[in-house]
């Protein structure tokens, strides 16, 4: 499931980290808050 979220986030101009374990997202130029991303998790 994890895949999939960050393959729909990642563009050109985001990068994000995944540490699996404790599902922490470390964000560079995102462009939405962290929260969407955990909602989507």
């Amino acid at each position: 499931m994890w895949k999939k979220v960050i393959k729909k986030y990642i563009t050109r101009d985001v990068i994000i980290m995944v540490e699996l374990d404790q599902y922490r997202f470390k964000l560079s130029n995102y462009k939405k808050p962290l929260e969407e991303i955990r909602d989507s998790l």
